[in-house]
């Protein structure tokens, strides 16, 4: 999470919406990000089905304010798991539709868990590959001159890339870097 709350799109505070009760209690928070191009939102669960229609009209007021910008996209996104029986129903009917299985170019999303009771297998790198940790703020700039160069997007920059370093939750040990 500190790599997607670090992106960009969050340096414009209309593209975070919080919702509160009467006793000032945050139940809902909602981003829009133009560098995933979705839609993200968390509410208590008991207030989502009055407010979810508010939120999905303030993420479109949002998309629409991106019209005629650099920062325009032709679809967003929303992530669902199959069990959200309510907001699907409610994304359908507010014109999103499943990219689980069109084809090709079917989005999906995994939830993956794994007991902790199971040993991990170690692998080793082939040889001539090293595989550790990025070295910090000082690896920033060549990281993302190769993620634009890898993903031909000028989406990550230098200064997301170092406010995701920065950030209270970032794990060094699990940001990867592989070298010949």
């Amino acid at each position: 999470m500190p790599y997607r709350f670090s992106s960009w799109a969050f340096d414009n505070p209309e593209n975070i919406s919080l919702w509160f009760d009467e006793n000032q209690q945050l139940f809902c928070l909602g981003g829009t990000s133009n560098t995933f191009w979705t839609i993200d939102y968390v509410c208590h669960p008991e207030q989502e089905s009055h407010l979810h229609q508010e939120i999905l009209s303030w993420a479109d007021q949002r998309a629409q304010a991106t019209q005629n910008t650099l920062y325009a996209r032709p679809a967003w996104f929303v992530m669902v798991f199959s069990g959200q029986n309510n907001r699907i129903r409610d994304l359908e009917n507010a014109g999103f539709k499943c990219q689980s299985d069109v084809g090709e170019d079917s989005w999906s999303k995994v939830l993956m868990r794994r007991s902790s009771q199971t040993p991990v297998k170690i692998y080793e790198p082939r040889s001539g590959f090293i595989v550790r940790p990025l070295a910090g703020e000082s690896e920033v700039q060549k990281y993302v001159e190769l993620h634009q160069s890898v993903f031909e997007s000028k989406n990550m920059t230098v200064d997301w890339r170092t406010r995701t370093l920065q950030h209270p939750d970032y794990k060094p040990d699990l940001d990867i870097v592989v070298n010949l």
